[in-house]
C-alpha cells in the first residue's frame, strides 16, 4: 500500500506540472488557430509513438522480466531492444515525415492553409522527440522489470520540471515553436537519464535486426494497434472542423482527464504487471483473477467519485476555466461539459491497461486487438453523430462510448478464458 501512495504522489505531482505547463502554453499562446495545430502536430507524435511502443512493450516486458535477475544478460536484451526499437522507430517517422503533404489535410480536414504549414513545422520537431519517447519506453521497461517503479517515474518528473521551468524563464519571448523545442529536449534529457540508471545499456541495432522471433511476432501484432491507436486522430479529425479553438479545448480535456487516468494506471495497474505475469507462468491463475478484479474494483470507485465531484463543483470550475483560459461562460461551460462527458475514458484506458497486460501474461495477444478494431469500427458512426449533433461536447461522449465499450467486452471476455483455466 505504501509503494501504491508513493507512485501515486509522484505521478499525481509530475502530470500536475504538465497539466500546467499545457495551461501555461495556451495562455501565452492564445485559445484559437495556431494552438489547434500545436496540439495537432503533438497528437499526431503521440499516436505513432503509442503504436511502436505498445507493440514494444507487449513482446519485451515479459521477456525483460525473466532476464531481470542478471545484468548481463538485461544489458544484452536491453542492447537488442533498443536496437529494435530504433529500427522500427526511424523507418516509420521518416516515412510520416516525408509524407507529410499526402495526410495532412485529410486528417485535418477543417485546418486552413496556414495551420497546415504551422502544423508542419511543430510535427518535424515532435516526431524527433517520439524516436528519444520510444528508445525510453524501452529502458523504462527495463526498470519496471526488477519492480523499479519509482525511478521512470522520478525521471518523468525532472522532464515535468524542465518543461515548465524552461517555459516560465522565456515567457516574455514565448512562441509555439519554442514550446515544441522544449517538449523535444525533454525527450533528450529523460533518455539520457533512462540509460544512466540501467547502466548504459548500448543500441545493437544488429541483434535488433537479426531478432527474428520478435520481428515475427511484431508482424503478426502490428496491424490490430496501427488502426485501433489512430482513435486519437479520427477525435482531432473531427475536432478540426469545430471551429477556431475546438481542437485545443478537446486536447486540455483530454490531457486533464488522461492525467487521472494514467495516476491511476501507474499506481494501481503497473506495479501488477510483473506479479502477473509470474502468477501466469507459475499456472496460479486463482491469484491473477483476484488481483485482477481487486485492481479494475479501486479504479471504478475512483472514477465514480471524480464524476460527482466534477458535477457538484461545476459553477466554480465554470468560473475556474473562465479565469485560466480567458473565456466567457458559454465557452467555458462546454469546456467543463467535455471535459466531464470523458469519464468513460477515465476509467476505461487506467482498467484497460491491466486487462490488456493479464491477456498478455497469459499469452493471448490477438484478443485485445480484435476487440479493438470491433470498437474502432463502430465507435466512428457513434462520434460522428454526436459530434453532428452536440459539437466538442458530444464528441467527448462518443469517446467516452467507443472506451467503455472495448473495456467492458475485453472483460468478460477475459473473465471467461481466466475461469477455464481453474484447476
Amino acid at each position: 500500500m505504501q509503494k501504491v501512495v508513493i507512485i501515486a504522489s509522484i505521478v499525481s505531482t509530475q502530470l500536475a506540472l504538465t497539466l500546467g505547463t499545457q495551461i501555461l502554453i495556451i495562455r501565452l499562446s492564445g485559445l484559437g488557430r495556431l494552438s489547434d495545430a500545436y496540439f495537432a502536430a503533438q497528437a499526431s507524435a503521440l499516436v505513432i509513438s503509442a503504436i511502436i511502443i505498445s507493440l514494444l512493450q507487449a513482446i519485451w516486458i515479459h521477456r525483460l522480466s525473466n532476464a531481470s535477475e542478471n545484468l548481463a544478460t538485461r544489458l544484452i536484451s536491453l542492447a537488442t531492444a533498443q536496437g529494435q526499437a530504433f529500427l522500427i522507430a526511424a523507418t516509420t517517422l521518416g516515412v510520416i515525415i516525408l509524407s507529410s503533404n499526402l495526410w495532412m489535410e485529410a486528417v485535418f480536414p477543417g485546418f486552413d492553409d496556414e495551420q497546415i504549414t504551422s502544423l508542419r513545422t511543430f510535427s518535424l520537431i515532435f516526431f524527433f522527440a517520439s524516436l528519444f519517447n520510444i528508445l525510453s519506453s524501452i529502458l523504462i521497461t527495463g526498470l519496471r522489470s526488477q519492480d523499479r517503479f519509482f525511478t521512470p517515474e522520478l525521471i518523468a518528473l525532472g522532464g515535468s520540471i524542465f518543461s515548465l521551468v524552461a517555459i516560465l524563464t522565456f515567457a516574455g519571448s514565448f512562441n509555439l515553436e519554442f514550446a515544441a523545442v522544449v517538449f523535444l529536449g525533454k525527450s533528450i534529457i529523460q533518455y539520457l537519464t533512462l540509460l544512466y540508471a540501467n547502466n548504459w545499456p548500448r543500441i545493437s541495432l544488429k541483434d535488433g535486426a537479426l531478432h527474428a522471433r520478435n520481428w515475427a511476432t511484431l508482424g503478426k501484432m502490428s496491424w490490430g494497434p496501427s488502426i485501433q491507436k489512430t482513435s486519437p486522430l479520427i477525435d482531432r479529425y473531427f475536432a478540426s472542423m469545430a471551429g477556431a479553438g475546438g481542437l485545443t479545448m478537446l486536447n486540455f480535456s483530454q490531457t486533464a482527464m488522461g492525467a487521472v487516468s494514467l495516476v491511476l494506471e501507474r499506481a494501481l495497474c503497473t506495479p501488477l504487471i510483473p506479479g502477473l505475469s509470474r502468477s501466469a507462468y507459475n499456472g496460479e491463475y486463482r491469484n491473477l483473477y483476484k488481483t485482477l478484479r481487486t485492481c479494475i474494483s479501486y479504479i471504478l470507485i475512483i472514477s465514480i467519485a471524480l464524476v460527482a465531484a466534477l458535477i457538484i463543483l461545476r459553477p466554480s470550475a465554470i468560473t475556474a476555466l473562465g479565469v485560466l483560459f480567458m473565456l466567457d461562460d458559454s465557452a467555458s461551460a462546454v469546456l467543463w461539459s467535455t471535459t466531464m462527458l470523458l469519464f468513460g475514458y477515465v476509467f476505461s484506458a487506467a482498467a484497460g491497461a491491466v486487462v490488456v497486460a493479464t491477456f498478455h501474461a497469459i499469452g493471448d495477444f490477438y484478443t485485445p486487438l480484435l476487440v479493438g478494431l470491433l470498437g474502432f469500427a463502430v465507435g466512428i458512426p457513434i462520434k460522428m453523430y454526436l459530434f453532428n449533433f452536440f459539437g466538442i461536447s458530444g464528441l467527448a461522449a462518443g469517446i467516452s462510448a467507443y472506451y467503455l465499450m472495448n473495456m467492458l467486452l475485453m472483460s468478460i471476455i477475459l473473465e471467461r478464458k481466466i475461469r477455464s483455466r481453474f484447476s
